[in-house]
């Protein structure tokens, strides 16, 4: 090979080799690049680093100086706390002190006090008892109370009025002996005549009123109570004593009077209607009113009443009562005759309501319109209100064709039309109608009409009149 062409082979080589080291040298720079920016990043975080450090151990002092100062503050609250025992237990004590002395006030301020007066006054009534419990009966001589030993133990007090008041202990109530005051009563019992007695009368069937007239007048008292009771209401059903026995006069006789007696209304939904009755009557109560109502319930069964089951009322009380029927489809009377819609509405168990009357041209007494309308379900005994159609006159049927709004331009040629139909003594619509079959010359002809066009507008006029009838 000659020696030229080796060198270019070698200088080729040579500078692939140098490409590549320059490759690599910028990689490398690139690469110390980054490098260096990581290790300032890691410089500044471990300056931060220390410097939290240094705080943290700052803080660690603070806290240690904290808790120091908290454990000495801890002694002195456990000795803070051990003269608050101390506290709290002689405040308990002398509760247990203040409550007992409250109780006692208490005693003493709600002890029951009475005016001298009123005491004897009690002591009267309670001799007056014991008294009843000295009669002998059958005896000729009662005994009264004219001595009695009785030692009342009170505590008296004066009021800032100075009243005197007697205060009196409660049963097994403790109180100090120098607080109480000896009150010593001396009666004994003595005998004294017997009053005359008095007959009690039969006061049972009587109404309230009589009987007490009855007693006042015999000088007796009378207590009335009242029972309920089957009895009307205020009749007496006893007496106490009873009727016929003797008693001194002034004494109460106990009159119980009849009140009304109270009764449950009884559960009749879904019964039908004679069970329902049964039950009322067994339970002593009338019927009410009685509603019909539409329902899909069985036929003449209880679907409402009022007051409600359980409901406590007096006995005769009426019960209102909502019975159920499936109704009745009204049935379609139109074009029938008034005749015909009355015997089937009849037939139906319905009424026949409103009749009114529409001016037809040519039907007469027959249903135009119904309402309700047909198929419609009602209550038995529902009316129906009827539009029948009422002929009208000939003299009708003309004022009717000519203030038609088709007839508007054509009144003076009208006229001659109907002044020629009286000469030929046409007297209903029906024939006119018929006459429409014929010609326009045969109408011409018959009514002397000028021409054929006359004729035909007057039988066109007809025509749309009868088609709208």
């Amino acid at each position: 090979m000659p020696e030229g062409n080796e060198n270019e082979t070698l200088i080729k080589e040579l500078q692939k080799q140098i490409g590549v080291l320059r490759a690599e040298k910028f990689q490398l720079e690139k690469e110390l690049d980054a490098s260096s920016q990581k290790n300032l990043i890691l410089t500044s975080e471990n300056q931060k680093l220390g410097s939290r450090i240094s705080q943290l151990k700052e803080e660690k002092g603070v806290l240690e100086e904290r808790v120091m100062t908290l454990e000495k503050a801890q002694g002195g609250l456990a000795a803070g706390q051990e003269r608050l025992k101390a506290v709290i237990s002689g405040l308990e004590k002398e509760k247990v002190v203040a409550q007992e002395r409250i109780r006692t006030l208490e005693g003493e301020v709600s002890r029951p006090k009475m005016r001298p007066e009123d005491l004897t006054g009690s002591i009267k009534d309670a001799m007056a008892k014991m008294e009843e419990g000295l009669k002998v009966p059958g005896g000729r001589v009662d005994y009264t109370l004219g001595s009695l030993e009785a030692d009342i133990k009170a505590t008296l007090a004066v009021d800032e009025n100075n009243t005197l008041f007697v205060k009196l202990p409660y049963l097994g109530e403790s109180v100090a002996p120098d607080n109480l005051t000896v009150l010593r009563l001396s009666l004994k019992a003595v005998p004294k005549p017997r009053l005359p007695l008095v007959q009690v009368p039969m006061l049972v069937g009587l109404s309230k009123e009589g009987a007490m007239k009855m007693l006042t007048d015999l000088g007796l008292k009378a207590e009335v109570k009242t029972q309920p009771s089957p009895t009307p209401p205020g009749t007496v059903v006893h007496q106490s004593p009873e009727a016929y026995s003797e008693v001194p006069p002034g004494s109460a006789v106990t009159v119980t009077v009849s009140a009304p007696e109270k009764v449950k209304v009884p559960d009749l939904l879904s019964l039908d209607k004679p069970m329902a009755l049964r039950i009322l009557a067994g339970a002593g109560l009338e019927p009410g009113k009685m509603e019909v109502k539409l329902s899909s319930a069985p036929p003449d069964s209880v679907i409402g009443q009022n007051p409600k089951a359980g409901v406590e009322v007096e006995r005769g009380n009426v019960v209102d009562l909502v019975i159920s029927t499936p109704g009745i489809r009204v049935p379609n009377l139109k074009g029938r005759s008034e005749k015909e819609a009355r015997e089937t509405l009849e037939k139906n168990e319905l009424a026949v309501g409103k009749v009114e009357h529409r001016d037809s041209i040519f039907e007469d007494n027959r249903v135009y319109s119904q309402s309700p309308e047909p198929e419609k379900v009602v209550l038995p005994g529902t009316g129906v209100n009827l539009v029948l159609f009422r002929k009208m006159a000939f003299s009708e049927f003309e004022q009717f064709v000519k203030k038609h709004r088709y007839a508007a331009r054509s009144t003076l040629l009208l006229n001659k039309v109907f002044a020629a139909m009286k000469e030929r003594n046409i007297q209903d619509a029906e024939t006119v109608r018929d006459l429409l079959e014929k010609t326009d010359e045969e109408w011409q002809d018959l009514f002397r009409l000028k021409n054929k066009a006359e004729a035909a507008l007057v039988k066109r006029i007809f025509q749309r009149i009868f088609e709208e009838a």
